[in-house]
């Protein structure tokens, strides 16, 4: 994978993770309600989520299909993708769904979320083990 592509990777997904658990934590427990629940920090969540699903249709043309031809990292990179695709999914709920499915979604976002940063990590730490990566 390109740099500019894991530098935003681990940018966007940085941002997007601290900026989310944030809100967390001060929008759904109170922690700090004023510094973490309030308008900003959900705005940097949402701007750094559409970075990342730009970053998402950049690597699908290549680097997803780079690791079918290679055989390489299957099972975490489509952990990931999956993971990811139901984040987006619940967040697109988030903002657009009915009443009667927003508990559900936001429940639900939190938890994929949570799950999300260390799938990415395991899957990214392949290549820091084998000192390689599926290069573009």
């Amino acid at each position: 994978m390109p740099r500019w592509q894991r530098l935003l990777a681990w940018f966007g997904l940085a941002i997007c993770t601290l900026s989310g658990c944030a809100y967390l934590l001060g929008h759904t427990f109170g922690v700090l309600s004023q510094q973490l629940g309030n308008h900003a920090v959900i705005v940097s969540h949402g701007v750094s989520a559409a970075g990342i699903i730009f970053l998402l249709g950049s690597i699908a043309t290549v680097h997803i299909k780079a690791g079918l031809v290679a055989k390489k990292s299957l099972f975490s990179g489509f952990t990931q993708l999956l993971v990811l695709t139901l984040l987006i999914s619940t967040g697109l709920l988030l903002y657009y769904g009915s009443e009667e499915t927003r508990d559900f979604s936001v429940w639900s976002h939190w938890v994929l979320g949570l799950i999300f940063m260390p799938v990415f990590v395991w899957h990214a730490s392949k290549r820091w083990r084998t000192g390689s990566a599926l290069q573009t």
